[in-house]
């Protein structure tokens, strides 16, 4: 929604509300099914409890940012935004009378270079006032993320995009983050078995196509097809579509430099697809179902 200058507005249900003095990061996430916050942790209210200020309305989060509400009549100039080691990550200025104030805490790789992402943890905002820190504010940042659903690409242009596999991935985390690669273990198509490129490199999808919209918010999921062909069978070993089936494995590297693993069993039916693989063939129907999950740092 766009206010009368043309500038996005957040919603109420965009912003992680303050009460009267604290800020209370939202620990919904965290809860399984009809929970409530005492029953699953009851101290986990006072632990989203991360600072008090007088000075900000709300924190939230859109896109690429962080979205700091102030209050009306303040007289903030600067905002600083101090990694969990105390360093100084990003700033911006506080224009006189603004009440709504975007940081930029992640940057997605693209054709232009530029990559930048948060050390997860506790950051410290601060709030500038003629060169004085009049208060700070805790802010969690810690993405959570792992595999939650795989299943066979069935959306392609091409007849051959059967061989590709739907990756699904939530954050159950407190900050934005992406996946910048995708790639697998002892699946049917040795292609497809290979390292995982740098976390700073920019990320190369069938779907989604481009790069601003891979980001998958806390408490959000985001579904991946990566360009490999990992269900591919070779007319070497194979004769049809009936009674295959194995296990492959699914490595996602995360854009904070970590990966999370999660391993799946295929079952595959249908029709043969031949398209353009020569010695290799698709399927048209193939089950996939996760059988274990990990992660790794």
């Amino acid at each position: 929604m766009e206010d009368s200058s043309g500038r996005t507005r957040l919603s109420r249900r965009s912003f992680v509300r303050l009460g009267s003095v604290g800020l209370l990061t939202s620990v919904a996430g965290c809860l399984g099914s009809g929970e409530t916050d005492q029953e699953s942790n009851p101290d986990a209210r006072e632990d989203g409890l991360a600072a008090q200020s007088s000075l900000v309305q709300a924190i939230g989060f859109e896109g690429q940012d962080i979205v700091v509400r102030l209050v009306d009549g303040h007289d903030i100039s600067k905002l600083n935004l101090l990694d969990p080691e105390g360093s100084l990550y990003t700033s911006t200025s506080v224009a006189t009378g603004e009440t709504t104030v975007r940081l930029q805490i992640i940057e997605i790789p693209s054709v232009m270079g530029r990559y930048s992402h948060y050390t997860p943890g506790t950051h410290e905002l601060a709030l500038i006032s003629d060169g004085s820190i009049s208060d700070t504010v805790a802010i969690d940042l810690n993405p959570d993320l792992e595999i939650t659903e795989v299943k066979q690409y069935r959306n392609g242009k091409f007849d051959q995009e059967y061989a590709k596999i739907e990756v699904t991935v939530h954050n159950s985390g407190t900050g934005p983050t992406w996946v910048s690669d995708i790639v697998f273990e002892d699946s049917p198509y040795f292609a497809a078995n290979h390292d995982l490129r740098g976390h700073s490199s920019i990320p190369t999808y069938t779907e989604p196509e481009t790069p601003e919209k891979i980001l998958i918010p806390s408490d959000g999921d985001q579904t991946y097809v990566p360009d490999e062909e990992a269900l591919l069978f070779s007319t070497n070993e194979h004769s049809g579509c009936a009674n295959l089936s194995g296990q492959i494995g699914i490595i996602a590297g995360l854009a904070d430099g970590n990966n999370v693993r999660a391993t799946a069993q295929f079952d595959a039916g249908g029709k043969i697809e031949q398209g353009r693989y020569g010695r290799r063939y698709s399927c048209t129907e193939v089950q996939l179902d996760l059988i274990e999950e990990d992660s790794d740092g």
